[in-house]
């Protein structure tokens, strides 16, 4: 087959050529499918792109629905983009106009589009349907379409009504195509030479007939507008019948006209919307669309588009916002009508009021949930049987607490009766027997699942029975209460020793049923609630409490154990304030739980009360308290590290400013000498204004304090006489001043007094107790830092009185070792040599008498010489004046180690330090207190000395291995808590400190360390 030629699909026709431009005539719709169908599908089956534009009598969804079912994979070669069916209105009338130009570059346009999709060329059939003011345009436009298409890879056809255009558009139509079909005997064939001239006659002929049809027609028509008069009038008596039926029914009808938009109302529609009648004059869409429900406009307008575009009618259910916010239904049903040109102009609708039909099927849904939700929540199932039929029917709950998880089961009555328990199976038939001849209801019976596991079942059923008294069907419900079974046994093992535990807590505790009545109680329970318990709603009606933190009164549902059985809630330690039953203001601590069965069920609440009330009432006391505490601890913290009288006073004022937030703060002093009270300092006081400040006596001051009390506040300084510093007052604009005298131990220390500048303002009780312990606390820090000004005077006459008294003992101590050297020295001397000339007189026979009083006498004055010399050298040591401090040490401590027979070891410079007479006196007699000490009390074995000079210090230890002993234990032997205070008064006379290190069993280490020493 030649690439150039396409199979036509039409019998007779043949296979066609590309560039082919041939038209049709056809008088029905039958016709023109007859030729579309075959002509399309052998398009498609060779891969051809297919356009086909359909219009009146056959629209483009008869076409579609057509080829649907008449050409194999119709679905395919849609979805792959072969197909394309589009109405006339779309491809010739776009925007209601025939554009020539446009429809030119559509066939390129259209062609590049299914070359590029990999088809093999375009296919093209319409139903022309042209309005009389476009022919003229179109015939050009055919006649143009013909040269356009030479060389082209499309095939078009063109077919024409032949009711609806004259000879002369035919002849127009014949004259710009290349072949004209009409159809004979069946066939479609061509129209050439003389057949195309018969042609031609024939349709002459035909609108000769066409003509004289139309005369005939027009007469028909003349009578059908006198009978449509009649019709008219009859519709209207209609609509007024038909007006009357709407507004019984509240249907409102309506029509809206599509090019302006307008809508007109049968029925009154502003009551659908809440609105009286009259109030909605605005008949547009965008009005009526503001009172739908935000959330639904959107789909309303998909469907009414969805139908628009498949040409059908919809309904539609959505919900309508009233003025008052309250939600209505609406139903809707609408259908669009076309213009001959197959546009849309009007939509016809209908709306209902269906909120009533809404609301009543949500509550069927929701009751329908609930009833499900509470049998799988309460473990109840629901069954019903049919006598006459046998037939069964049972909840889902019904059937798992028969057969567990096994749903095999439950269609017949044999497969209750075999899964029911050996044991009570008689017993269960027995009663059932009964039931039917109107006896009880109620069973409770045990049934054994297909896993083996046994569960115990009440049931409670009802018999439904004809007129003649017959029962007919049965139904009821079952619970599996085999918890409750379990639960009841152990209830009983547990309730005595539950009763013990609960009788002893020193704590109310409580136990309510579902129904909030007290079914266990302590005594310490009834005790808080005035010895009386009430249970149920009465309780709740009569008990009186108030959240302690917000003192909102409780409502009755707000209490911890209704919130527990309603909620599931557990609340603990709720703070609230209660009168009891016996009207008793108290405070307790409140807490509930839920109590559950296995299968989470609340079956209960349990409540624990604790009464805290005069705990409360400390807590808050205490709470009050710490406040101020916290305060004056801060400053008592900030005042102890404080000595320097000056920065006390600056710290007390900055405290007095930052706590009260005033403008400033001013202290005055009391000096005894002058009787008088002077400023001496503040916090935001300018600069030269605190000379400013007058000074006043204490008789003042004190006669205020009688008349006015330890505390002085006056509102308005400048509206009283006799201003007190009147310049200082007025430069600074003061309005409110308050004092308050510093006292400690009833002694006057001075007076703390705060300004506020500008306002006057008030000071409350809270705050003016506040600011009399603050002065209390002022008073110690400034006594304090007074103290230590004198006591730092005094210290410094002290260490000069010190100094000057070593200087006077140590001339003593020579003067006095002078005077024993001097005299009593050499009278021991002179006694001794006395004592042998003695001797040497006396006759043989009397010195041997005599020899060994002699002897004594001798050594008596030997160890007397030596005991005076040891004096000498506790009382001055020359060495020590003569060669230095280290000289003097060691010599001292050879004559000390020798005496207590010790192990000495010294670290002593070679070279003399070159230190003062008063340091080096001062260092010798501490060593010496040490040593003293190490031979009366250590009991060692070995003493060390060493002497060092580091970094601008000289450092001095003496050490022993000796007894040891506790710090505390210094206190019990007066003579080394003596020598120890001797050698710190040595020592810090000249400006150095004393370490002492002692463990007991280890010795004792004293170190002498000064900075200066020259």
């Amino acid at each position: 087959m030649d690439a150039n030629l396409r199979p036509s699909g039409i019998e007779g026709l043949g296979d066609m050529s590309w560039g082919t431009h041939f038209c049709l005539f056809y008088e029905t719709k039958e016709d023109l499918l007859d030729f579309f169908i075959p002509f399309f599908k052998a398009g498609l089956e060779h891969h051809e792109f297919c356009l086909c534009v359909a219009s009146e009598p056959l629209i483009a969804e008869q076409v579609e629905r057509v080829m649907r079912q008449t050409i194999p994979d119709f679905e395919r070669y849609v979805a792959e983009g072969q197909l394309e069916i589009t109405p006339n209105t779309d491809w010739y009338l776009r925007d209601g106009y025939f554009e020539e130009q446009r429809m030119l570059q559509g066939w390129i346009d259209k062609l590049d589009q299914a070359l590029a999709k990999g088809f093999l060329g375009l296919r093209f059939a319409a139903n022309v349907l042209l309005e009389k003011r476009d022919w003229e345009n179109f015939a050009q436009y055919e006649g143009k379409l013909e040269e356009s298409l030479h060389g082209l890879q499309i095939e078009v056809l063109c077919a024409y009504n032949l009711n609806r255009y004259s000879a002369a558009n035919m002849l127009d139509v014949i004259r710009h195509h290349q072949l004209t079909l009409a159809r004979q005997d069946g066939t479609w064939e061509p129209l050439e030479g003389a057949q195309l001239k018969r042609a031609h006659e024939e349709v002459l002929k035909l609108n000769a007939e066409l003509e004289q049809r139309v005369a005939e027609r027009t007469e028909e028509l003349a009578t059908a507008n006198e009978q449509l008069r009649r019709e008219i009038a009859e519709r209207k008596q209609t609509e007024t019948r038909l007006q009357a039926a709407i507004d019984a029914a509240d249907i409102v009808l309506w029509e809206r006209d599509l090019p302006s938009g307008q809508i007109t109302w049968l029925g009154h529609h502003e009551k659908l919307l809440g609105f009286a009648r009259g109030e909605l004059d605005d008949n547009t869409l965008a009005s009526f669309e503001k009172r739908i429900h935000p959330d639904d406009v959107e789909e309303l307008r998909k469907i009414r588009q969805q139908a628009l575009e498949q040409r059908s009618e919809y309904s539609h259910e959505y919900r309508v916002v009233w003025r008052d916010s309250s939600i209505h239904w609406i139903r809707a049903q609408g259908r669009f009508i076309y213009n001959e040109a197959g546009q849309p102009v009007r939509l016809y609708g209908a709306l209902l009021d269906v909120t009533e039909r809404k609301q009543a099927e949500e509550v069927l849904r929701k009751s329908e949930r609930v009833l499900r939700e509470a049998e799988a929540l309460g473990h109840t199932g629901s069954w019903e049987q049919n006598l006459i039929t046998g037939e069964i029917f049972n909840t889902e709950e019904n059937l798992r607490l028969f057969f567990g998880d096994n749903r095999g089961k439950g269609k017949d009555f044999e497969d209750y009766a075999d899964i029911i328990h050996p044991d009570d199976r008689e017993y269960v038939m027995r009663r059932r027997t009964e039931l039917l001849e109107d006896g009880p209801s109620d069973i409770e019976y045990r049934v054994v699942w297909p896993d083996g596991s046994v569960h115990v079942i009440f049931g409670r059923a009802t018999v439904v029975r004809d007129e003649s008294g017959k029962a007919i069907r049965v139904y009821g419900t079952n619970v599996d209460i085999t918890e409750r079974k379990r639960a009841e046994d152990a209830a009983r093992e547990s309730e005595k020793l539950l009763q013990l535990v609960l009788y002893t807590l020193p704590v109310g505790v409580a136990v309510t049923d579902p129904a909030d009545n007290i079914i266990v109680a302590n005594p310490a329970s009834k005790r808080i609630w005035g010895d009386v318990i009430i249970s149920g709603s009465e309780r709740r009606e009569r008990s009186i409490g108030f959240w302690h933190d917000s003192g909102k009164r409780i409502a009755p549902e707000e209490w911890a154990s209704l919130r527990a059985l309603s909620r599931g809630e557990t609340s603990l330690n709720e703070l609230i304030d209660i009168e009891t039953f016996d009207g008793v203001h108290k405070i307790i601590r409140n807490s509930s739980a839920p109590i559950r069965n296995s299968e989470g069920i609340i079956v209960g609440a349990v409540f624990v009360n604790e009464d805290v009330t005069e705990r409360k009432r400390a807590e808050e006391e205490t709470k009050h308290q710490a406040a101020r505490a916290e305060t004056l601890a801060r400053i008592a913290a900030r005042l102890n590290k404080q000595l320097d009288l000056e920065a006390v006073i600056h710290a007390v004022c900055q405290e007095a400013v930052d706590t009260f937030k005033v403008s400033q703060a001013v202290i005055s002093l009391y000096d005894k000498k002058r009787d008088r009270l002077d400023y001496a300092g503040g916090v935001n006081i300018p600069p030269h204004s605190g000379a400013k400040i007058e000074s006043f006596s204490r008789a003042e001051l004190e006669e205020s304090v009688r008349t006015m009390g330890p505390i002085l506040v006056v509102p308005d300084v400048q509206t009283r006489p006799n201003v007190p510093s009147p310049e200082f007052t007025l430069k600074l604009n003061v309005r409110t001043v308050v004092s308050a005298d510093m006292r400690r131990d009833q002694e006057l220390i001075g007076v703390l007094v705060l300004g506020v500048n500008g306002q006057v303002r008030e000071f409350d009780p809270d705050e003016l107790t506040l600011l009399k312990a603050i002065s209390d606390q002022a008073a110690i820090a400034v006594a304090n830092a007074l103290l230590l000004k004198r006591a730092n005077e005094q210290h410094e006459q002290l260490r000069a009185l010190s100094t000057r008294l070593v200087q006077v003992q140590e001339m003593e101590r020579r003067a006095l070792t002078t005077e024993l050297h001097d005299r009593i020295g050499q009278n021991l001397t002179g006694l001794s040599i006395l004592l042998q000339n003695i001797k040497a007189l006396l006759s043989d026979e009397a010195a041997k008498s005599l020899a060994a009083e002699f002897d004594d006498a001798q050594i008596l004055v030997q160890d007397t010489t030596r005991h005076i010399r040891d004096i000498m050298a506790e009382l001055y040591l020359p060495e020590l004046e003569d060669h230095g401090l280290a000289a003097a040490l060691e010599i001292y401590a050879e004559r000390a180690a020798s005496r207590g027979n010790l192990d000495l070891i010294v670290d002593l410079p070679a070279t003399p330090l070159l230190l003062s007479s008063d340091v080096r006196v001062a260092l010798f007699r501490a060593a010496q207190e040490a040593i003293s000490n190490v031979l009366k009390h250590a009991d060692a074995a070995q003493l060390e000395i060493s002497l060092e000079r580091e970094n601008g210090r000289v450092r001095l230890s003496v050490e022993d291995n000796g007894q040891g002993f506790e710090p505390s234990a210094i206190s019990q032997k007066e003579t080394l808590s003596w020598g120890l205070k001797i050698m710190h008064e040595r020592i810090e006379s000249i400006g150095g400190t004393v370490e002492i290190e002692s463990e007991p069993g280890k010795g004792t280490r004293v170190t002498f360390e000064i900075e200066r020493f020259s």
